[in-house]
This record gives structure tokens, sequence and C-alpha cells, in this order.
């Protein structure tokens, strides 16, 4: 079920039909004791112990799995069961690229050239973006909410998704952000939609954030407020200070004067990153999940 919900956001950034798609079970199932040995044989415990995060954890004393020290060794051999030319993944994924570069070699193969990419901050604009952390833009999401999750990003980010995920062109690119910051990111919103979605979505998407946005006269500047538990909105009022108090809060949304990202909330709403809610007719915060 994960992997074929893999292929389907696969397959709107790839032609699938011009990819080989491996199992690596194909070669790990099969392993006796004895392989394993000898695979981590190709290998010493100190240049292991280099990858940062275990010797981070060296250093203040914190445990290490011994079963943690195979990882990259399994990692490594996937490069050398398909004869990897090239492998890419983030940076924080550095130090097993080079180490199956050094296991290839062990076993007789050129080394593969690896290609190191920068990990994206999410919309929360703290920490690297992850479904785990609520902070994501889902590839295969609606094209509404990839569009409206794209403007709750910081201003800061802009640059950021520009250079890494627009897929414009450097003259282009600079166009963006030659914008202002709200013009910026409905350009980039849009750009984003166009890849995933087509042309004409990003359009939709545009009018309908508008629609329950801009319509509606959202501030130019809205403050960020963050929230323990998105899915208790009375208790996200009181946090944030819309509400004065659990039975304000619980007031104000039976009356009908909260609102979610411009649409009428009940008090079963949970939040989301990058949401933006509103009590009555002028007061705004865009929530942060803490």
């Amino acid at each position: 079920a994960n992997a074929e919900t893999y292929f389907q956001q696969v397959d709107l950034v790839l032609d699938r039909s011009k990819i080989e798609v491996r199992h690596n079970s194909e070669w790990l199932a099969g392993m006796s004791a004895a392989d394993v040995l000898r695979l981590m044989a190709k290998a010493t415990l100190q240049q292991v112990l280099q990858r940062e995060d275990f010797a981070d954890r060296m250093k203040s004393g914190a445990a290490i799995g011994a079963h943690e020290i195979l990882y990259p060794f399994s990692q490594a051999y996937d490069s050398v069961a398909v004869e990897a030319d090239v492998e890419i993944g983030g940076t924080d994924q550095l130090f097993n690229l080079l180490f199956g570069r050094e296991i290839q070699k062990s076993f007789g193969q050129e080394p593969q050239d690896i290609a190191v990419f920068p990990l994206l901050e999410g919309t929360d604009g703290e920490q690297k973006m992850s479904k785990s952390l609520g902070n994501y833009i889902g590839l295969a999401e609606p094209p509404e909410d990839i569009y409206g999750k794209t403007m709750s990003i910081p201003d800061r980010l802009i640059e950021r998704y520009v250079r890494l995920v627009s897929g414009l062109d450097p003259e282009e690119q600079a166009d963006v952000l030659a914008m202002k910051p709200r013009d910026g990111k409905a350009a980039l919103a849009r750009q984003l939609v166009n890849r995933l979605h087509g042309e004409e979505a990003a359009r939709r998407a545009e009018e309908d954030f508008d629609l329950k946005f801009r319509k509606r006269e959202l501030p130019q500047e809205i403050e960020e407020r963050t929230v323990a538990n998105p899915k208790d909105l009375v208790a996200a009022l009181v946090e944030t200070g819309l509400g004065s108090s659990r039975g304000n809060a619980r007031h104000l949304i039976e009356q009908g004067g909260v609102r979610i990202n411009g649409q009428k909330a009940d008090v079963d709403a949970e939040l989301k990153d990058g949401d933006v809610l509103q009590a009555g007719k002028r007061r705004f915060v865009r929530i942060r999940v803490g």
C-alpha cells in the first residue's frame, strides 16, 4: 500500500515508463549471517562512527543500537546490487552516499557519483518538511491545498522554495524574487500547482484562494501563534488570544464567528500548520503547530 502511494506521487513528476523499480528485498532477503559478516568486513567500525549523528551520540554518551550500524551497510549494498552510477539524496544522507562509494570499490566496482540536495524547510519555516510534523505540502494533495499551503510559508522562505522546487529557469526565478512577498508567493504557488496538476488547476486554485481570502480583505501581515493541540479548536482560540476563555471561545464558534482559511468552523474542526484562524471580522492569526 505504501509503495503504491509513493508511485502515485512519483507519477506526478517522473515518467514511470522510463523507470525500472527494484525492491532491495531481492538481494537483502536472501542474505545469510555469513553474507552479512562478509559485507561488514568491507569497512571498519571507525568508518561507520564518523557518521555525524553517531559521532554526536558518542560525545554525549547517548546510546547507539548495534542494529543501527547495519543500516549504512545495507544502503551501500543497494548500490552494489544495482551497480549504481549515480545516487541522489539529501544533505542528511551524505555519509551514507559516500559510504556506498567505498563499499562499491571494495567489490571492484566503479564508485557511483552522488548528487546531494539541501533539505527543504516546512511551512513552519523552522524544521525540515515532514508529514509527521504536519508542516508539509504533499505532491498528491488537491491543488487548492498546495496553493494555500504555499501562500502560508514565511516570507523568508520564498527564495528557498523558488530555488529548490519551482522548476523555473534562473531569469524566471529572479522575476519572482523581485516581486513583493505576497505576489511572489502567489507566483510560486501558481507554478507549483501548474507543475503537478496543470495550468487549468493552477488557475482554479488561485481563484479559490482569492475567493476565500483576498475578497475577505485578509491583512497583509498576520501574526503567527503556536498551538499545542491543533485538534482542540477551543483551546487554540484561547492560546492564540482570540478567545478570552474556553467559554468565550466556544460561544464564538457556536455563533459562527470563527473561520479557518475563510470557512466557518465548528467546534470539532482541526487546525493544520499554516492555517489562518479568524475570530470576528478583524482578528486573524496564522497557526503554527508546536
